[in-house]
């Protein structure tokens, strides 16, 4: 029977009838073998690798070649410039050793580890100065080089002399006269401390921590505490907070980390036997100061929208100034005067009972300043009461209605004049009202259906304008705002929707005025005077809407918006125009400036900018924003109380008697009924009622109407046939 041999050191088992006679020599080398299991060998190193072979390589050769990894304690020497990994071989060979790193430093970053290794497996790394017991599991590819003392279990440890323990040291109990660790002690126990016996860890000594102590959970401290050196509690900007408590029950100093504040809780005060030296912003919730107090700086109270009361008291009981943070308003008491001027106290402000006082007490003038347009005197409730305009007007009103207004040329008058009767012998009063029939008082056309393309019906001198799908029915209506002194009001009613506007669709209301009326504009000149028009507007459609004034001598125009808020519902309109420095107005009968009630607007006219101002005129400039307000055949319009007048203002409507009205209206529009005349050729000559714009036009109805001829002032009829003439005729603009 052949020879075998041990897996780890390949020791020879001599087979039954084997080397007869010369088994000494394989028993010998077989002690050899084992002599090294128990000696102790230096083994140099040097670079960064090194193989240790734990047996022969090839056992029962015949050849003696024992290896260095046979022994079981190894001490490694040497001067290393770096980390050394130290193979044992074979990966197949299972094996146990006592390493002593003891190797020095050549290098400049050391000291360096010998890193145990048998393969692919887990490693061991043994620091300098260190020692370890491992074992190999020999397992081949992945073989396992592993901490034999890993986890290490022992009932009961005494040590007499110095322990140093570089890993982790899990213990049910210690008991030493000194415990010196180089690396970290946990206690995994979680029995909480009462007292200073009692919890995780205790000693009957004092503890001393020559480093940094932090405590995660809560510290009581039972006794007495010194500091001898800085108290940090936290870091930059993650703080934690400190609670001081004193001996009233909720009594308390608190350093808040979450408010970075210190604060004093409770009946907690602050006694400060010396100076207070204060270099940033100071926040006390209630200061009681019974001396003197000077401040050579700046005093803050609260920070930006978040104030604080601050409240002075005078020496007469409920008399005191207070600063109101909730109402942002500085407070007066009853009798407690702001006084200005010392010595002397020239200017007093106070308030009194049911009273409120100005008084200036000094020897010189009183002068109330503006730095802007304007200084208003109003209600409580916001009634206008006086306004005085810088370098310009001034208005007075009687319950919010303007009365008295100033202007470069004089002073407009609303209402009568008590007790005066003439100024200078000259005119008192005149004409405000640049627009006719502004109340819609005449119809001489009455109802119109079906109205299209341009065409005056309803009230007189309103024209209907309608580019588009859109039909309407112009009529006086007896509609009108409550209270305001109106009768009728020009009424559009949709009949045929225009839904869905094309690009050049539109609908508005326009009234054409002559020039030679319109020179009191000045337009033209340095000094072209503003215009404000105001009206009532009813609508089924809210939104936006676009007023236009536009010139039609020279090509120039000026829009402006308003709003309608509510549908069916009568709302007060007033919109200012400020005066064109470009452009006069011919002073003539023809028609010099026309002003748009715009209703509907395509996209030719809305895709630009709103021309807010004077300029050119670019359609698409003239009605941007405007809604369709003829979207539906249920849509109605109504308009009433319009007026234009100089100025920024908009005043009281100006009602003019019905034959004012008429007579105006009548120079552009009127109608002739009944002329009965006999058969037979007849001329028949007659004048007009007044001097028409210019020569008009006629239509004529009844039977045997031939022709007539007109002036601006009179005109015949020629007639051969009887019957009942009714003529209309026109000179509309």
């Amino acid at each position: 029977m052949a020879s075998t041999f041990t897996t780890g050191f390949g020791i020879e088992k001599i087979g039954s009838g084997e080397q007869s006679g010369a088994w000494g020599t394989t028993t010998n080398h077989n002690l050899d073998i084992l002599d090294r299991i128990a000696s102790y060998k230096a083994v140099a190193l040097s670079g960064t690798t090194h193989t240790l072979t734990v047996r022969e390589a090839s056992p029962g050769s015949g050849t003696e070649n024992l290896q260095d990894g046979m022994y079981r304690v190894i001490k490694f020497t040497g001067a290393l410039g770096g980390n050394n990994t130290v193979t044992i071989a074979p990966n197949t060979a299972p094996a146990y050793f006592i390493f002593e790193n003891a190797t020095t430093d050549s290098g400049s970053s050391g000291p360096y580890s010998v890193i145990l290794t048998q393969g692919s497996g887990a490693n061991i790394t043994i620091q300098n100065g260190k020692n370890a017991i491992v074992y190999c599991d020999g397992a081949g590819s992945g073989a396992a080089v592993v901490n034999a003392l890993s986890d290490l279990q022992i009932a009961t440890l005494e040590v007499t002399g110095a322990a140093a323990i570089d890993g982790a040291l899990t213990a049910a109990a210690i008991t030493a006269t000194t415990v010196t660790t180089s690396g970290i002690v946990s206690v995994d126990d979680t029995t909480t401390s009462t007292s200073g016996t009692t919890g995780s860890i205790h000693t009957d000594g004092g503890l001393g921590v020559a480093g940094t102590a932090f405590v995660a959970g809560a510290a009581t401290v039972g006794g007495a505490s010194q500091f001898n050196s800085t108290v940090t509690v936290g870091v930059n900007d993650t703080g934690y907070d400190v609670q001081f408590f004193g001996a009233t029950s909720g009594a308390h100093m608190l350093w808040d980390e979450s408010a970075d504040d210190l604060k004093l809780v409770g009946a907690a005060g602050l006694t400060v036997a010396g100076n207070i030296d204060v270099d940033g912003t100071t926040n006390l919730d209630a200061v009681d100061i019974d001396g003197a107090v000077q401040i050579d700086n700046t005093v803050t109270v609260g920070v930006d929208d978040t104030g604080y009361d601050v409240k002075f008291f005078g020496a007469t009981t409920a008399r005191f100034l207070l600063w109101d943070e909730s109402a942002d308003s500085l407070i007066f008491t009853d009798t407690t005067k702001a006084v200005f001027g010392q010595p002397g106290n020239d200017l007093q402000i106070w308030h009194e009972g049911d009273h409120s006082h100005i008084w200036d007490n000094g020897a010189g003038n009183l002068y109330i300043k503006s730095n802007g347009s304007l200084i208003g005197i109003q209600s409580t409730g916001g009634e206008e009461m006086a306004n005085f305009n810088v370098d310009g007007s001034v208005q007075l009103y009687y319950d919010n209605a303007l009365k008295l207004a100033t202007s470069a040329t004089g002073v407009t008058v609303t209402g009568g004049i008590t007790g005066l009767t003439g100024i200078n012998s000259g005119q008192i009063g005149g004409r405000r009202n640049i627009m006719y029939n502004g109340a819609m008082k005449v119809a001489q056309r009455g109802t119109v259906t079906g109205a299209t393309g341009s065409i005056y019906g309803g009230p007189d001198r309103f024209n209907f304008f309608e580019q588009g799908a859109c039909v309407a029915t112009l009529s006086q209506d007896t509609d009108v705002p409550a209270g305001q002194g109106f009768a009728n009001s020009m009424k559009i009613d949709v009949t045929t929707a225009d839904s869905s506007l094309a690009a050049g669709d539109l609908v508005y209301l326009g009234q054409r005025l002559e020039g030679q009326d319109l020179q009191q504009l000045k337009k033209g000149t340095a000094s072209a005077e503003s215009v404000t028009l105001s009206f009532w507007v009813k609508t089924t459609i809210t939104g936006t809407y676009i007023i236009q004034l536009y010139d039609n001598d020279n090509g120039r125009h000026i829009s402006k918006s308003y709003t309608v808020s509510s549908a069916n519902t009568w709302e007060y309109k007033t919109l200012t125009f400020a005066g064109d420095t470009t452009g006069a107005l011919g002073n003539d009968a023809n028609y010099s400036l026309q002003v748009y009630w715009w209703f509907a607007a395509g996209s030719t006219y809305t895709t630009g900018t709103l021309a807010t101002s004077w300029a050119s005129f670019t359609s698409a400039n003239a009605a941007v924003g405007q809604v369709n307000g003829v979207n539906s055949a249920s849509n109605n319009i109504y308009v009433t109380g319009v007026q234009m007048e100089i100025g920024s203002t908009a005043t009281e409507f100006e009602h003019m008697t019905f034959g004012e009205e008429v007579a105006l209206c009548q120079r552009y529009f009127q109608t002739l009924d009944n002329f009965i005349v006999d058969a037979g050729v007849q001329i028949f000559s007659f004048p007009l009622p007044v001097r028409m714009r210019a020569t008009p036009t006629f239509t004529g109805g009844g039977t045997g109407f031939s022709s007539a001829s007109f002036t601006k002032t009179s005109g015949y009829l020629v007639q051969n046939t009887r019957g009942t003439q009714q003529l209309t005729i026109s000179a509309e603009l």
